[in-house]
């Protein structure tokens, strides 16, 4: 996947600056993918307030992000308008607006997996809808976040009989009992246990990625899983840990 000039997806809070993650969070792939599927199958991104990402989420059993491009965060000022019911007047304000924009890499910005069962495929239509709509993603976050996908891939896998190993894909950092290795983290929205929409309320969780903030750069870790909780799973010759 493919960022034209960047994106802005902008944490949930109540004042004049918002900034945005440094990375996509997972609901923002998943929102992607939604808005491909509910073009494929002609249907509204939103009814009766809730979200089609929604059927997408319910079906999924993992998102996990390997991150390649440099990622920069930025932030501008834009004008706005305030009304004050009291005072029967608008007034003008400044406020901060997070982006990020991307370095230039000929290597995609991000690969994204989106794991899920034979339910969760049966559900979505089957695999040639999901390749389909995969395909069509054309944003990434908000609608000016433009992006454009290279090339999908799908196939079947199972999980390796092993507790360690080298991945360059994101994993929920509560997974994992040792990591080894330059990486980011974020505190992000646990879409396994909140819905797509208003997150002021929704749980969060620490996601760890495999990328170096400083350097703009992926980078491979070494982590050791709880294997009660999750599961190394070989997808196209890279590991990628995945929550039972």
């Amino acid at each position: 996947m493919d960022l034209h000039w960047g994106f802005a997806s902008r944490y949930a809070q109540w004042s004049k600056s918002k900034d945005s993650f440094l990375i996509p969070p997972l609901t923002t792939f998943i929102g992607a993918l939604a808005y491909g599927h509910a073009r494929l199958f002609s249907r509204p991104e939103e009814l009766d307030s809730v979200s089609y990402a929604e059927k997408i989420r319910e079906n999924l059993t993992s998102v996990n992000v390997k991150v390649t491009s440099p990622l920069w965060l930025y932030s501008d000022l834009s004008k706005i308008w305030w009304y004050r019911y009291r005072e029967k007047s608008a007034k003008p304000d400044a406020v901060a607006l997070g982006k990020v924009v991307k370095g230039s890499l000929e290597a995609p910005s991000f690969t994204v997996v989106y794991s899920l069962n034979e339910k969760g495929v049966e559900a979505l239509g089957g695999e040639k809808a999901l390749v389909a709509s995969a395909a069509s993603i054309t944003r990434v976050g908000s609608k000016e976040g433009i992006a454009s996908v290279r090339e999908v891939s799908h196939g079947c896998t199972k999980p390796l009989n092993t507790a360690h190993g080298t991945t360059s894909y994101s994993l929920w950092k509560d997974l994992a009992e040792e990591v080894s290795g330059t990486f980011y983290t974020q505190r992000i929205v646990d879409y396994r246990v909140a819905t797509i929409g208003d997150y002021s309320k929704a749980p969060a969780r620490l996601h760890l990625y495999p990328y170096d903030a400083k350097e703009g750069r992926g980078t491979s870790i070494d982590v050791r899983i709880r294997s009660d909780r999750a599961a190394i799973y070989n997808v196209e010759g890279e590991l990628v840990v995945i929550e039972l």
